[in-house]
Protein backbone atom coordinates (compact mmCIF):
# COMPACT_ATOMS: atom_id res chain seq x y z
CA UNK A 1 0.00 0.00 0.00
CA UNK A 2 3.40 2.27 0.85
CA UNK A 3 3.27 4.37 -2.76
CA UNK A 4 1.17 5.00 -6.07
CA UNK A 5 1.41 3.97 -8.99
CA UNK A 6 1.58 5.56 -12.44
CA UNK A 7 -1.43 3.07 -13.34
CA UNK A 8 -4.85 3.95 -11.73
CA UNK A 9 -7.96 1.33 -11.65
CA UNK A 10 -11.26 3.14 -11.09
CA UNK A 11 -13.86 1.42 -8.83
CA UNK A 12 -17.06 2.23 -10.61
CA UNK A 13 -20.36 1.83 -7.98
CA UNK A 14 -23.73 1.83 -9.72
CA UNK A 15 -26.30 2.38 -6.79
CA UNK A 16 -29.67 2.37 -7.06
CA UNK A 17 -31.85 2.84 -4.47
CA UNK A 18 -35.24 1.99 -5.65
CA UNK A 19 -37.53 2.97 -3.45
CA UNK A 20 -41.29 4.41 -4.24
CA UNK A 21 -42.39 7.51 -2.52
CA UNK A 22 -43.25 7.39 0.88
CA UNK A 23 -46.18 9.63 -0.14
CA UNK A 24 -48.24 7.29 -2.29
CA UNK A 25 -47.35 4.53 0.47
CA UNK A 26 -49.01 6.43 2.79
CA UNK A 27 -51.62 7.27 0.92
CA UNK A 28 -52.22 3.50 -0.05
CA UNK A 29 -52.37 2.70 3.51
CA UNK A 30 -55.26 5.30 4.64
CA UNK A 31 -57.48 3.91 2.08
CA UNK A 32 -57.10 0.20 3.66
CA UNK A 33 -60.44 -0.68 5.56
CA UNK A 34 -58.33 -1.83 8.54
CA UNK A 35 -55.37 1.03 8.27
CA UNK A 36 -53.64 1.98 11.33
CA UNK A 37 -50.91 3.91 10.07
CA UNK A 38 -50.84 5.88 13.21
CA UNK A 39 -49.85 2.65 15.21
CA UNK A 40 -47.66 1.25 13.27
CA UNK A 41 -44.44 0.86 14.28
CA UNK A 42 -41.12 2.62 12.32
CA UNK A 43 -40.34 -0.70 11.32
CA UNK A 44 -43.19 -2.04 9.72
CA UNK A 45 -42.92 1.33 7.88
CA UNK A 46 -40.01 0.70 6.35
CA UNK A 47 -40.73 -2.32 5.77
CA UNK A 48 -43.63 -1.04 3.57
CA UNK A 49 -41.77 1.12 1.38
CA UNK A 50 -38.83 -1.49 0.77
CA UNK A 51 -41.85 -4.10 -0.27
CA UNK A 52 -43.58 -1.00 -2.79
CA UNK A 53 -39.65 -0.74 -3.81
CA UNK A 54 -39.36 -3.92 -5.16
CA UNK A 55 -42.81 -3.67 -7.26
CA UNK A 56 -41.91 -0.38 -8.54
CA UNK A 57 -42.31 0.48 -12.04
CA UNK A 58 -39.60 1.52 -14.58
CA UNK A 59 -40.96 5.02 -14.76
CA UNK A 60 -40.81 5.45 -11.02
CA UNK A 61 -37.31 4.14 -10.81
CA UNK A 62 -36.03 6.51 -13.67
CA UNK A 63 -37.84 10.04 -11.74
CA UNK A 64 -36.26 8.20 -8.51
CA UNK A 65 -32.86 8.60 -10.84
CA UNK A 66 -32.99 11.41 -11.18
CA UNK A 67 -34.44 13.18 -8.17
CA UNK A 68 -38.18 13.81 -8.73
CA UNK A 69 -38.91 11.70 -6.21
CA UNK A 70 -37.32 13.44 -3.01
CA UNK A 71 -35.36 11.18 -1.13
CA UNK A 72 -33.24 12.67 1.96
CA UNK A 73 -32.37 16.04 -0.35
CA UNK A 74 -30.48 18.63 1.92
CA UNK A 75 -31.84 21.79 1.29
CA UNK A 76 -29.29 25.34 1.66
CA UNK A 77 -30.70 25.86 5.10
CA UNK A 78 -29.50 22.25 6.08
CA UNK A 79 -33.11 20.91 6.52
CA UNK A 80 -34.35 17.65 4.47
CA UNK A 81 -36.73 17.94 2.02
CA UNK A 82 -38.52 14.62 3.19
CA UNK A 83 -41.56 14.13 5.04
CA UNK A 84 -40.51 12.98 8.95
CA UNK A 85 -41.10 9.22 8.59
CA UNK A 86 -39.07 8.57 5.35
CA UNK A 87 -35.94 10.83 7.28
CA UNK A 88 -36.26 7.68 9.37
CA UNK A 89 -36.85 5.13 6.67
CA UNK A 90 -33.48 6.60 5.23
CA UNK A 91 -31.38 3.77 6.27
CA UNK A 92 -32.81 -0.02 5.38
CA UNK A 93 -31.06 -3.28 5.88
CA UNK A 94 -31.62 -4.44 2.42
CA UNK A 95 -29.76 -5.35 -0.25
CA UNK A 96 -29.45 -2.89 -2.88
CA UNK A 97 -26.42 -4.26 -5.24
CA UNK A 98 -27.85 -6.47 -8.14
CA UNK A 99 -24.43 -6.43 -9.85
CA UNK A 100 -21.09 -6.27 -10.19
CA UNK A 101 -18.12 -6.65 -12.22
CA UNK A 102 -14.20 -6.23 -12.17
CA UNK A 103 -12.21 -5.39 -15.43
CA UNK A 104 -8.41 -4.96 -15.54
CA UNK A 105 -5.50 -3.79 -17.99
CA UNK A 106 -1.90 -4.71 -18.05
CA UNK A 107 0.04 -1.10 -17.47
CA UNK A 108 1.80 -0.62 -20.90
CA UNK A 109 5.98 -0.26 -20.63
CA UNK A 110 7.94 -0.09 -23.69
CA UNK A 111 10.98 -2.33 -23.26
CA UNK A 112 8.78 -5.06 -21.29
CA UNK A 113 6.12 -6.27 -23.95
CA UNK A 114 5.24 -9.14 -21.21
CA UNK A 115 4.54 -7.17 -18.08
CA UNK A 116 2.97 -8.76 -15.55
CA UNK A 117 -0.26 -7.39 -14.46
CA UNK A 118 0.12 -6.37 -11.11
CA UNK A 119 -3.65 -5.28 -10.65
CA UNK A 120 -6.13 -7.38 -8.01
CA UNK A 121 -9.32 -6.76 -6.92
CA UNK A 122 -11.99 -7.89 -4.17
CA UNK A 123 -15.54 -9.15 -4.25
CA UNK A 124 -16.78 -10.29 -0.99
CA UNK A 125 -20.59 -9.42 -1.44
CA UNK A 126 -21.08 -11.12 2.27
CA UNK A 127 -18.54 -9.71 4.23
CA UNK A 128 -19.88 -10.81 7.49
CA UNK A 129 -21.23 -13.50 6.45
CA UNK A 130 -23.92 -15.38 4.53
CA UNK A 131 -27.16 -14.25 7.06
CA UNK A 132 -25.93 -10.61 6.45
CA UNK A 133 -26.84 -10.24 2.69
CA UNK A 134 -26.77 -6.52 2.64
CA UNK A 135 -22.78 -6.00 3.45
CA UNK A 136 -20.81 -6.15 0.50
CA UNK A 137 -17.17 -5.20 0.23
CA UNK A 138 -15.55 -4.75 -2.84
CA UNK A 139 -12.32 -3.15 -3.67
CA UNK A 140 -9.18 -2.69 -6.34
CA UNK A 141 -5.76 -3.00 -5.85
CA UNK A 142 -3.06 -1.86 -8.12
CA UNK A 143 0.18 -2.94 -7.26
CA UNK A 144 3.88 -1.65 -8.10
CA UNK A 145 7.51 -2.31 -8.46
CA UNK A 146 8.97 -6.02 -8.69
CA UNK A 147 6.68 -7.73 -7.03
CA UNK A 148 3.66 -5.14 -6.64
CA UNK A 149 1.51 -8.21 -8.01
CA UNK A 150 2.64 -10.09 -4.80
CA UNK A 151 1.59 -7.59 -3.05
CA UNK A 152 -1.83 -6.53 -4.18
CA UNK A 153 -2.32 -10.25 -4.51
CA UNK A 154 -2.04 -10.58 -0.23
CA UNK A 155 -4.31 -7.49 0.10
CA UNK A 156 -6.96 -9.50 -2.16
CA UNK A 157 -6.45 -12.44 0.40
CA UNK A 158 -6.33 -10.94 3.60
CA UNK A 159 -8.35 -7.50 3.56
CA UNK A 160 -11.89 -8.57 3.51
CA UNK A 161 -11.47 -11.08 6.08
CA UNK A 162 -9.57 -8.91 8.31
CA UNK A 163 -12.98 -6.24 7.87
CA UNK A 164 -15.32 -8.94 8.64
CA UNK A 165 -13.85 -10.24 11.71
CA UNK A 166 -13.74 -6.29 13.10
CA UNK A 167 -17.39 -5.86 11.79
CA UNK A 168 -18.57 -9.00 13.79
CA UNK A 169 -16.51 -8.19 17.16
CA UNK A 170 -17.24 -4.58 17.37
CA UNK A 171 -21.39 -5.68 17.17
CA UNK A 172 -20.76 -8.16 20.38
CA UNK A 173 -23.75 -9.61 19.93
CA UNK A 174 -25.95 -6.36 19.12
CA UNK A 175 -28.59 -7.95 16.92
CA UNK A 176 -29.72 -4.58 15.88
CA UNK A 177 -26.68 -4.68 13.72
CA UNK A 178 -26.44 -0.80 13.39
CA UNK A 179 -22.75 0.40 13.41
CA UNK A 180 -21.83 4.01 13.91
CA UNK A 181 -20.07 5.96 11.36
CA UNK A 182 -16.94 6.03 13.70
CA UNK A 183 -17.08 2.43 14.15
CA UNK A 184 -16.94 1.58 10.62
CA UNK A 185 -14.01 3.99 10.54
CA UNK A 186 -12.05 2.32 13.37
CA UNK A 187 -13.04 -0.98 11.52
CA UNK A 188 -11.41 -0.02 8.14
CA UNK A 189 -8.47 1.78 9.56
CA UNK A 190 -7.46 -1.26 12.17
CA UNK A 191 -7.84 -3.87 9.12
CA UNK A 192 -5.74 -1.45 6.88
CA UNK A 193 -3.19 -1.08 9.31
CA UNK A 194 -3.23 -4.86 10.19
CA UNK A 195 -3.17 -5.44 6.25
CA UNK A 196 -0.19 -3.45 5.94
CA UNK A 197 1.79 -5.27 9.11
CA UNK A 198 1.24 -8.69 7.26
CA UNK A 199 2.83 -6.95 4.17
CA UNK A 200 5.75 -6.03 5.71
CA UNK A 201 6.13 -9.25 7.55
CA UNK A 202 4.64 -11.31 4.74
CA UNK A 203 5.71 -15.31 5.01
CA UNK A 204 5.59 -15.92 1.43
CA UNK A 205 9.22 -13.73 2.11
CA UNK A 206 8.85 -11.17 -1.04
CA UNK A 207 10.67 -8.11 -0.62
CA UNK A 208 8.54 -4.80 -0.41
CA UNK A 209 11.17 -2.30 0.43
CA UNK A 210 10.34 -1.04 -3.06
CA UNK A 211 7.43 -2.58 -4.03
CA UNK A 212 3.48 -2.49 -2.69
CA UNK A 213 0.10 -1.64 -3.71
CA UNK A 214 -2.68 0.83 -3.75
CA UNK A 215 -6.06 -0.39 -2.21
CA UNK A 216 -9.28 1.27 -2.32
CA UNK A 217 -12.55 -0.40 -0.88
CA UNK A 218 -16.22 0.39 -0.58
CA UNK A 219 -18.44 -1.41 2.09
CA UNK A 220 -22.32 -1.32 1.26
CA UNK A 221 -24.14 -2.09 4.88
CA UNK A 222 -27.81 -1.97 3.47
CA UNK A 223 -28.02 1.69 1.92
CA UNK A 224 -25.23 3.10 3.37
CA UNK A 225 -21.46 3.28 1.98
CA UNK A 226 -18.48 3.87 3.39
CA UNK A 227 -15.07 4.12 1.33
CA UNK A 228 -11.32 3.74 2.53
CA UNK A 229 -8.49 3.99 0.30
CA UNK A 230 -4.62 3.85 0.10
CA UNK A 231 -3.02 5.19 -2.38
CA UNK A 232 -3.81 7.10 -5.95
CA UNK A 233 -6.93 4.54 -6.55
CA UNK A 234 -9.84 6.04 -7.00
CA UNK A 235 -13.20 4.93 -6.33
CA UNK A 236 -16.29 6.91 -8.42
CA UNK A 237 -19.48 7.04 -8.00
CA UNK A 238 -21.44 7.18 -11.26
CA UNK A 239 -25.46 8.66 -12.11
CA UNK A 240 -27.11 8.25 -15.17
CA UNK A 241 -29.86 10.97 -15.59
CA UNK A 242 -32.59 10.79 -17.98
CA UNK A 243 -35.32 13.41 -18.30
CA UNK A 244 -37.77 15.22 -20.39
CA UNK A 245 -35.36 18.35 -21.12
CA UNK A 246 -32.33 16.18 -22.36
CA UNK A 247 -32.56 14.57 -25.55
CA UNK A 248 -28.96 12.19 -23.84
CA UNK A 249 -28.92 10.70 -20.89
CA UNK A 250 -26.44 12.89 -18.85
CA UNK A 251 -23.82 10.74 -17.44
CA UNK A 252 -22.53 12.13 -13.48
CA UNK A 253 -19.70 11.24 -11.72
CA UNK A 254 -18.24 12.17 -8.30
CA UNK A 255 -15.44 10.96 -6.55
CA UNK A 256 -15.77 9.42 -3.17
CA UNK A 257 -12.15 8.51 -2.10
CA UNK A 258 -9.48 11.06 -2.62
CA UNK A 259 -6.08 10.13 -4.17
CA UNK A 260 -2.69 10.06 -1.80
CA UNK A 261 -0.61 11.88 -4.71
CA UNK A 262 2.58 13.14 -3.32
CA UNK A 263 2.38 16.15 -5.27
CA UNK A 264 -1.07 16.99 -3.38
CA UNK A 265 0.13 19.59 -0.57
CA UNK A 266 -1.62 17.85 2.40
CA UNK A 267 -0.27 14.46 1.34
CA UNK A 268 2.92 15.94 1.27
CA UNK A 269 2.83 17.41 4.38
CA UNK A 270 2.07 14.06 5.92
CA UNK A 271 5.04 11.89 4.34
CA UNK A 272 7.45 14.63 5.50
CA UNK A 273 5.44 15.03 8.90
CA UNK A 274 6.43 11.19 9.33
CA UNK A 275 9.77 11.64 8.51
CA UNK A 276 9.49 10.29 4.56
CA UNK A 277 11.02 11.95 1.45
CA UNK A 278 9.54 12.82 -2.01
CA UNK A 279 11.82 11.64 -4.95
CA UNK A 280 12.04 9.84 -8.07
CA UNK A 281 13.63 6.22 -7.60
CA UNK A 282 17.32 6.35 -9.38
CA UNK A 283 18.63 3.70 -10.74
CA UNK A 284 22.25 2.80 -9.56
CA UNK A 285 22.98 0.60 -12.60
CA UNK A 286 21.80 2.99 -14.76
CA UNK A 287 23.74 6.09 -14.04
CA UNK A 288 21.84 7.19 -11.40
CA UNK A 289 19.16 8.48 -13.52
CA UNK A 290 15.48 9.06 -11.71
CA UNK A 291 13.48 5.94 -12.64
CA UNK A 292 9.40 7.06 -12.66
CA UNK A 293 7.50 10.50 -11.87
Amino acid sequence: MPNSPRNKEHLLVDLSLMHKNIQDVSQKSHKSQNSSAENISIQQKIDNVSRHARMASAEDKRRMLEGKVKMGRRQSQGELDTPKLLQEARYIQRNVITKYAFATRVGYIPNNTSKVNQDSYILTPTVEGPTANYKHFFGVCDGHGSNGHHASGLIKDNLSRLVGARILEAKHGDETDRLTELQYKKILEEAFLECDDQLINNKEGFDVRLSGSTVCTVLFDGTRLHCANSGDSRAIRVKFINDDTRKETQVVTEALSEDHKPELPEEAKRIKAMGGRIDSFHDAQNNNEAVGP
